[in-house]
């Protein structure tokens, strides 16, 4: 802005189109629940890597996390009341797997390490918020990738196109449309 104008306005699409933020891949769940959600991560935990997830209340945080705990994934749920400085320093230095977060992580974040962000349901510009954490570019990281459920009112596909679209049916990833393998 300048002087209330918009000088230039660009988007997310065209960022990524000019290499400045990561291109990406999209995944769809049926349903967005601790335990789906928790599921989706343990059932290929290296595809995922280092992974942030939202949820809408606390307990859906702490259900997850002892799911996770209980596979033997190190994951922390950050508040407004937790240790946030260590938790995104044992994060980014790998101690820790998965953070999990309602709405803290959404905004000033910045991890380009972070590999894969599932996105809780929510409206356009929460979810292009929470998936803004994503899109840092990271030397050595072709692609980031995205996991939201069906049900979510602003699929990140509205805002951009990924490069990769996969749904889970069938108990296994489905293409929607061509891709590397």
């Amino acid at each position: 802005l300048c002087f209330e104008q918009v000088l230039h306005d660009i988007g997310i699409e065209q960022l990524i189109q000019a290499g400045h933020l990561s291109r990406f891949h999209h995944y769809t769940i049926a349903d967005y629940t601790p335990e789906s959600v928790a599921r989706t991560f343990l059932r290929e935990r290296r595809r995922w890597g280092k992974s942030l997830l939202f949820f809408h209340r606390y307990q859906q945080c702490l259900a997850c996390q002892q799911i996770l705990a209980a596979a033997g994934i190190k994951a922390e749920v950050v508040t407004a009341a937790s240790n946030r400085e260590r938790q995104i320093r044992d994060f980014a230095s790998g101690k820790t797997k998965v953070l999990i977060s309602m709405a803290i992580l959404a905004e000033g974040f910045y991890c380009p390490s972070l590999k894969t962000l599932f996105c809780r349901p929510s409206g356009k510009g929460c979810t292009i918020q929470m998936c803004g954490r994503v899109f840092r570019k990271q030397s050595g990281m072709n692609f980031k990738q995205i996991v939201q459920c069906r049900n979510t009112r602003h699929p990140i596909t509205k805002t951009d196109t990924p490069d990769e679209q996969y749904v889970w049916m069938d108990d296994r990833w489905q293409s929607l449309k061509l891709n590397r393998q």
